[in-house]
This record gives C-alpha cells, structure tokens and sequence, in this order.
C-alpha cells in the first residue's frame, strides 16, 4: 500500500491507471481553471496533515493544541470545501461526459489499485457521503435537478451484495479508528 498520507490516494491511483483519456482530453480542457484549483486544495491539504501529525506526535503535544486545533479547523474547511466542489461541479459533469460503462470500469480499476484496507475505507466512506451527506449537499448545491437518490441506486448496483453487508463491520473495525485520531484532535 503507497503512503497516501504525503498525496492523495487519487494521485497515486490517477498516475498508475489507463483513464481511457476522458478525464485528459474533455474533463481538463473544459474544467482546467477548477481542476488546477482543486489540485492546488489538495496539495494543502496534504501539507497541514503533515504539519499536523507532526504537532500531534511531537513531545510538546499540550502546547501545540491551540495550533492543532486551528490547523484542524483550516483542514475541515478546505476539505468540506474540495468536497462541494467536486460533488457540484465535477461529478455532474463526468456523468455527462463519460459514458456509464467508462465509469462503472474506471471505479472497478480504482478500487483493484487501491487494495482491500484502502478500498474497504473507500466504500465506507462513500456509503456514509451518499447515505448521510446528501441533505447537507443538496441544502448547498447549486444545482437542484440533481437527483441524490440516482446516487444511491447507482451505489447498489454497482457495489455486489456482500461488500455491501460488510459496510458496517468496516466502519466499525477500519474507518472509525482511522478517524477517531481526528476527534482526539478536536477535543
């Protein structure tokens, strides 16, 4: 497994898989100004993860909370940020451009690269966006023919049964102790 902590899963993934040149040539070209900015997001992103397990790890823990606290808040705000636009300008405009059977091989050949910890991560946290954050992002998108739950269909067929059932066990044994380092944080 790549360490995805110093670029985005996304990054390792995009380099390594044949993107059938959709995502170069229609995506880019029309969106290049919004994919450079949320390029740029992502970047930054990585950095204050960095700097912030360095404060977290550090042996003058107590007096870096302030600063781990403000560096959680900047990273949850470009993150919620990265999100929106993603879910509001790219993923509509990928449906519309690449065809379904584009998409459904491209997210199989994600999920083969990603490998079983990452990919398992990966459903439970697309299960969690599209079960319990599509009110948040239809009260904030801009765009109110999108249908979220087109998404949720999508979700079931597209991932088998038994991925499916296991979402729950995931969350509980993988997800939530990678993620619970994040409520340390907070508190």
């Amino acid at each position: 497994v790549k360490n995805s902590s110093k670029r985005g899963i996304g990054d390792d993934i995009k380099d390594d898989i044949d993107c059938n040149g959709w995502d170069r040539v229609e995506v880019r070209d029309a969106f290049a100004i919004i994919l450079d900015n949320l390029s740029e997001s992502r970047n930054e992103i990585s950095k204050l993860g960095a700097t912030m397990r360095k404060h977290i790890s550090s042996s003058t823990r107590d007096k870096n909370s302030k600063s781990i606290q403000e560096l959680s808040i900047r990273l949850h705000q470009l993150t919620s940020d990265l999100w929106l636009k993603q879910e509001q300008i790219i993923v509509p405009s990928v449906a519309l451009l690449v065809p379904l059977v584009e998409q459904k091989s491209f997210n199989n050949q994600v999920l083969r690269k990603m490998g079983i910890f990452d990919s398992r991560l990966y459903l439970v946290g697309m299960y969690d966006a599209i079960w319990e954050g599509n009110k948040e992002l239809s009260d904030n998108c801009f765009d109110s023919t999108i249908d979220f739950y087109d998404e949720k269909e999508l979700f079931l067929e597209i991932i088998p049964k038994v991925p499916r059932l296991m979402i729950n066990r995931w969350r509980k044994k993988l997800y939530l102790p990678r993620a619970g380092m994040l409520d340390m944080v907070q508190k």
